[in-house]
């Protein structure tokens, strides 16, 4: 069984038996104590674009939890190189022998980093395929998602 939290703005966490994927924590200080409640469930951090307060949630999150941060400023913040994540629009990447696979795809937003583009992701959590727009605009390679069979879209 899955389950799906949604924090506000663009947070959301996939929650499966097993696995927590926690996607761009610009949280709320009430919805971040909620969150910071089942930090246990989160083994994912992904963020889409970079913006100071998810950057500051995630790595507040990552200094309190054993999940895995997907940004490379975080090892100018203490976290450990090996549990970050380097990643690019159009990287296909699994995590945890495969139970967790992510897509990244194109995203029609400003990423707010310098020399970055902002990602939306296709994220296959045990069978289950979810599209994470990232912010995007309605653009026509849109279309091209349905090669996925996604099961739901946010």
């Amino acid at each position: 069984m899955m389950w799906l939290q949604y924090y506000g703005k663009s947070c959301f966490c996939f929650y499966d038996d097993n696995y927590g994927i926690l996607i761009n924590p610009d949280l709320s200080q009430t919805n971040l104590d909620y969150v910071l409640l089942n930090k246990n469930k989160i083994d994912l951090i992904l963020l889409t674009k970079y913006s100071k307060k998810m950057f500051a949630d995630a790595l507040l999150l990552l200094n309190q939890c054993d999940a895995l941060g997907m940004v490379d400023l975080l090892v100018n913040n203490g976290i450990e190189r090996n549990r970050i994540e380097s990643v690019y629009v159009g990287q296909f990447f699994g995590y945890y022998n495969n139970k967790i696979l992510i897509k990244l795809v194109q995203s029609i937003s400003n990423s707010n980093l310098p020399g970055t583009l902002a990602m939306g992701a296709v994220i296959d959590l045990n069978g289950i395929k979810i599209y994470y727009d990232g912010y995007t605009a309605y653009y026509s390679d849109l279309k091209l998602l349905k090669e996925y069979n996604i099961d739901y879209a946010l």
